[in-house]
């Protein structure tokens, strides 16, 4: 696939697959270390690497990081310390396929952990093959290969199905798709006295969303669509989720959309967060088993979402 620079490494695009480009050049100074991210300010300084400095690791804060054999180390240097390897950033991930995996962002990724720990959502097993693009008037999915195969949904639950922009299977899940500023973010880079494009990254957002959710069997993933706003999907962590536990996760992410859309100070003070200035629910209504428990979900999400727009306006 070509990749885009807001993707990727620069403003140009780059045939290819953004994961297989290699962005370090080595030096005899420090050794490279890359470190991928998504730069949401269109800037030709969006580094993909990091220079490790040889020298003590005291004092250097703890940033976990995931090397190769699936041990975390407190950081980059205490890792290069021990002469292991960079997997990926954050905390080792557990019960992950080894296999490469496709993501919604359209990028292929040599593990499910790899994809997750970037909150990349896995679209399918097995490299990228296409880019999903939506017939208006037939709904069905085009641009992928007719024999690919599809994770498959929830069977002993019913829910309706979302195919992120891009993507070429469905999933079921909370989604919202948010706006942000880049006027912002150059204001904040003038306030800092910053050149570069690294702090304001769709990876640091959705580190900072995920604090919001608080259902442990609910998580998050994230990315820039092509349309340059940000997608967010809330997805149950369990293989066969209730009908219960999938709305939610929906709930969850219609928590996170009115959060930014009332300027809540949850979202606002954060840096991260800050810039988002709009949001909105892009999922579909998840269907009950049942009128009795449908009744009692419909009550559920407008007590959920009553409570939060009440404790704003008192904050």
């Amino acid at each position: 696939m070509t990749c885009s620079a807001s993707w990727c490494l620069d403003l140009k695009y780059v045939k290819g697959d953004c994961n297989e480009i290699e962005s370090c050049t080595q030096s005899s100074s420090c050794r490279c270390i890359e470190d991928r991210k998504v730069c949401l300010l269109k800037s030709d300084e969006c580094s993909q690497h990091q220079c490790l400095q040889s020298g003590p690791c005291q004092g250097i804060p703890d940033d976990p990081v995931c090397d190769e054999e699936g041990t975390t180390h407190r950081n980059l240097c205490r890792m290069n310390e021990a002469g292991k390897r960079l997997s990926y950033m954050g905390r080792c991930l557990y019960n992950c396929k080894d296999t490469a995996v496709c993501g919604v962002d359209g990028n292929t990724y040599l593990s499910e952990c790899r994809a997750n720990a970037r909150f990349i959502s896995v679209d399918y097993e097995g490299p990228c093959q296409g880019f999903g693009i939506i017939n208006n008037e037939t709904g069905e999915v085009e641009g992928c290969p007719k024999d690919l195969v599809c994770p498959p949904l929830a069977t002993t639950t019913s829910c309706a199905a979302f195919i992120p922009p891009g993507a070429c299977c469905p999933v079921c899940a909370g989604a919202i798709r948010i706006l942000y500023s880049q006027k912002q973010i150059m204001r904040y880079q003038k306030a800092l006295n910053t050149r570069g494009s690294a702090e304001f990254t769709a990876e640091k957002v959705m580190k900072s969303l995920a604090r919001h959710i608080e259902v442990a069997e609910c998580a998050l993933y994230g990315h820039l669509t092509m349309e340059m706003d940000l997608l967010v999907l809330i997805k149950s962590t369990l293989a066969e989720p209730t009908e219960l536990q999938l709305q939610i996760c929906a709930l969850e992410a219609e928590k996170l959309a009115v959060l930014i859309q009332r300027g809540s100070p949850r979202i606002v003070t954060d840096l991260s967060t800050s810039i988002l200035v709009y949001a909105k629910v892009v999922h579909y209504e998840l269907q009950a088993p049942d009128p009795g428990q449908g009744a009692s979900l419909l009550a559920l999400r407008t007590v959920i979402i009553a409570a939060f727009v009440l404790s704003h306006l008192a904050q």
